[in-house]
């Protein structure tokens, strides 16, 4: 007779992870999450870390800052997370901004874009929260190094040479891949100029204030990460001219953001290579 024996049920979702410790016969397992029929038991004091800084935010958790910078929206200082000993870079709103809804929420808006785009020319976002006084700050990572506008300005007078042309042409190269990356995932910059590069002490290129950006819808990625992220109410409004004027593309200086794309991008980082070359912004 033929086996008629069914083959039990498979399901398709993948199998938590599982966690082996001990040694020997004493080998014991532990998957991650919740176990069946209620949540993880909740771990005796004495098996608990004793610093209370690592149930606090990161923001409490910083100490020995100082300032680094400091532009129209806010100021951006160095900390050092005193959990892990680590030196991170502090955006903070300024106070009077910090007020202000719509400018809170297109400041946090740049954190998430940010976060949706992990890309190593891009700089990270470690945590986003709210100080004491209540201002709102993003937490990234510190980049030691320079922007590619004062390598620009520290260039010699005259033609530039082979050898220094090649490595300027690298850091753009970097940033093209970063705007590719950026396209491939719905998002438009909109504000790429040599001040908004940054050159690290070992070569590391990063694109970074993406606190303009909005999302190419006809592009925007399907796994829904970009549609929930909502655009501020700038965007809707017909005319309204965002970026820094000696580099804006034509679309952007006639206030069509609804109907920007990819090449207002391309267009940027010509006018980036143009004042490479020039010395000056393109329209200055």
């Amino acid at each position: 007779m033929p086996d008629t024996k069914k083959e039990p049920h498979r399901t398709s979702e993948a199998p938590a992870p599982t966690v082996m410790h001990g040694r020997g016969s004493e080998l014991h397992t532990e998957r991650f999450g919740s176990p069946e029929g209620g949540r993880s038991p909740r771990l005796p004091p004495e098996a608990r870390e004793s610093d209370d800084d690592l149930r606090l935010p990161t923001v409490r958790r910083l100490e020995n800052e100082r300032a680094l910078a400091e532009g129209g929206m806010g100021v951006v200082t160095v900390a050092k997370d005193r959990s892990i000993g680590r030196e991170v870079a502090v955006k903070t709103l300024h106070r009077h901004l910090s007020a202000e809804a719509p400018v809170r929420r297109l400041f946090l808006r740049e954190a998430q874009v940010m976060g949706l785009l992990e890309h190593p020319h891009i700089v990270p976002v470690y945590d986003v929260g709210e100080r004491e006084d209540g201002r709102v700050c993003l937490l990234m990572k510190l980049i030691d190094g320079r922007t590619l506008s004062s390598m620009v300005r520290a260039l010699p007078k005259g033609p530039i040479d082979t050898g220094t042309l090649y490595v300027l042409l690298e850091v753009v190269t970097k940033v093209c891949d970063a705007l590719s990356y950026a396209h491939d995932h719905g998002v438009l910059h909109l504000d790429v100029k040599a001040a908004n590069v940054m050159v690290g002490e070992y070569g590391e290129v990063y694109l970074t204030d993406w606190g303009i950006a909005r999302f190419d819808a006809p592009r925007a990625p399907s796994n829904g990460h970009a549609a929930s992220i909502a655009p501020p109410a700038s965007e809707a409004s017909p005319g309204v001219v965002i970026g820094t004027l000696a580099y804006l593309s034509p679309e952007q200086a006639r206030g069509e953001r609804a109907t920007l794309d990819a090449r207002a991008d391309v267009f940027l980082v010509g006018a980036m290579l143009y004042e490479i070359l020039a010395r000056r912004a393109p329209y200055p």
